[in-house]
C-alpha cells in the first residue's frame, strides 16, 4: 500500500465537502460545512499557520490531514499544555477506507513523510481527539502517541483527549 500527502487546493474542496458530509465524519465534525469550506479556501488563497494536505493512498484521494505548530494557536496551546510541539489532525473521508487500520499507517507516514521535515526542531506531536471518539484515540495510539490529559476548549463541543508522540528526546 503506498501512503503519500500532497497539499490541499482549491480543486479539492468538492471532495473535501463531501467527505465532511458522510456520517462516520459528521459524528466528529459539527462545524457547519459550508462555513467550513469557505474558511478552507480563505486559507489556501491567503495562507494559514496550518498545512493541509490530502492523504493518497495507491494514487487515490481519501481524507485530508493538517498540521501546524501548537504555539500558533494560543487556546489550543494553553488546553494541551505541552511545549515544543507540532499539532495533527486527521478525517478519512472515504468510508470504504475505515475500519481496517488505515488511519494508524496514515499517521505514521505523516510523521514521517511530513512532520519530521516540517517541524524539524519539534520535540513532540500532539493530536486532540474528542474524548468519546474511540476509534480515533485507538488510531493514535496504534501509531505510538500516549494520553497525557483531558483538555477543556471553549470553540470545541466535547472534552478532548490530550495525545502525545515524542518526535526526539
Amino acid at each position: 500500500m503506498s501512503i503519500s500527502f500532497r497539499p490541499l487546493m482549491k480543486e479539492d474542496l468538492p471532495a473535501l465537502r463531501a467527505w465532511l458530509e458522510t456520517p462516520h465524519v459528521k459524528e466528529w465534525w459539527r462545524d457547519d460545512v459550508e462555513e467550513s469550506i469557505a474558511d478552507y479556501a480563505k486559507e489556501i488563497e491567503e495562507g494559514s499557520a496550518t498545512s493541509f494536505f490530502v492523504i493518497v493512498v495507491d494514487g487515490r484521494s481519501v481524507g485530508m490531514i493538517q498540521s501546524y505548530r501548537v504555539d500558533a494557536y494560543e487556546e489550543y496551546r494553553a488546553g494541551v499544555r505541552i511545549d515544543d510541539a507540532a499539532a495533527v489532525d486527521l478525517l478519512i473521508g472515504d468510508a470504504s477506507q475505515t475500519g481496517g487500520g488505515l488511519g494508524p499507517r496514515v499517521i505514521e507516514a505523516f510523521v514521517e513523510q511530513v512532520v519530521k521535515h516540517r517541524y524539524p526542531e519539534a520535540r513532540f506531536l500532539v493530536a486532540s481527539p474528542s474524548i468519546n471518539n474511540a476509534r480515533s484515540i485507538r488510531a493514535f495510539e496504534k501509531a505510538g502517541f500516549v494520553k497525557r490529559h483531558v483538555a477543556h476548549f471553549p470553540s470545541e463541543p466535547d472534552p478532548e483527549q490530550v495525545m502525545v508522540l515524542e518526535l526526539r528526546a
